[in-house]
């Protein structure tokens, strides 16, 4: 038993010693020298933050604003829209309506806002003036018949095209001494184009052209004579470098010699421009000497 004691005291002797050697003492640290704060500093960045702080305070209140204005826009701007959409949509639907009216009721309506004896005067005065238009166009047809008869007198040759040109400055010397002459200028055009056109114009009549305007029958026969497009054939590289400037110039891709324009070949482009024209080359000729000091007349 004394050995078992004496064993237990060596034991918590030994536990002791490793205890203390594994606790190392701690040596003081000398104390931290305390900083000096530099109250200015700190104030003016407190200054700083405040001010930039209102300042974005502002920033935010002016976006507001300016955001508040456009959404303020924008919403009248959409309210417009969705009246005129109703509106649109409400004259539609009154349209619908009215087709769903049978004839009865859409006379019994039309004659709330007009008579039918006004309706039955101005329908046959319409009636009227309708069959004078086209004894009217008639009329300007025979007169143009006499007036070609009379300008064929007065051909000077061809145009490009293969039609006859004609001395317009003595034909309408030669009207203006007849009884004629009391057809304007214009008229005495439309005359003589609805003698020369009035094939194609009953053609016209007999696919429901009713209308007996010379200026609108004119626009409808321009437009059918309108030829259409071709496409437009290759160019020849080789006629393209033969093309050299001022000595050759492209003819339907071919390069030609470049001619000079002559006194004649300017008249004759000149002649054929006024031919296709509605205006007389006494009326360019006047025109051109009206615009120009330096024109003067010459003969040879």
């Amino acid at each position: 038993m004394g050995h078992n004691k004496r064993g237990s005291t060596m034991l918590e002797n030994t536990a002791v010693k490793a205890a203390n050697k594994a606790v190392k003492p701690v040596k003081p640290t000398a104390p931290i020298k305390g900083k000096k704060v530099d109250v200015v500093k700190v104030t003016l960045k407190a200054a700083d933050k405040a001010k930039a702080a209102k300042a974005d305070k502002v920033a935010k209140a002016k976006a507001a604003k300016v955001a508040k204005a456009k959404a303020a826009k924008a919403a009248v701007t959409a309210k417009a829209k969705a009246d005129k959409v109703a509106a649109i949509e409400a004259k539609a639907l009154a349209a619908v309506a009215a087709d769903k009216l049978n004839d009865t009721e859409n006379y019994n309506k039309a004659i709330k806002l007009v008579s039918v004896k006004d309706m039955k005067v101005t329908a046959s005065l319409y009636d009227n003036a309708k069959a004078a238009a086209a004894a009217n166009l008639m009329l300007l047809k025979d007169l143009g018949e006499q007036f070609n008869l009379i300008k064929n007198e007065f051909t000077v040759g061809l145009n490009a095209k293969g039609e006859p040109t004609y001395n317009d400055q003595a034909f309408s010397r030669c009207i203006n001494a007849t009884p004629l002459s009391v057809v304007s200028r214009r008229d005495r055009s439309d005359c003589v184009w609805l003698h020369l056109n009035w094939s194609a114009i009953q053609t016209f009549k007999s696919e429901g052209i009713e209308s007996n305007s010379v200026s609108y029958l004119r626009t409808l026969l321009t437009k059918a004579n309108k030829p259409k497009p071709t496409p437009k054939a290759p160019k020849s590289e080789a006629a393209d470098n033969d093309a050299i400037e001022g000595e050759f110039t492209m003819v339907d891709g071919e390069a030609a010699p470049k001619q000079a324009q002559t006194i004649e070949s300017l008249v004759t482009t000149i002649q054929g421009l006024v031919n296709s024209s509605d205006h007389s080359m006494e009326s360019v000729l006047a025109m051109l000497l009206a615009g120009s000091t330096s024109v003067k007349l010459v003969t040879k």
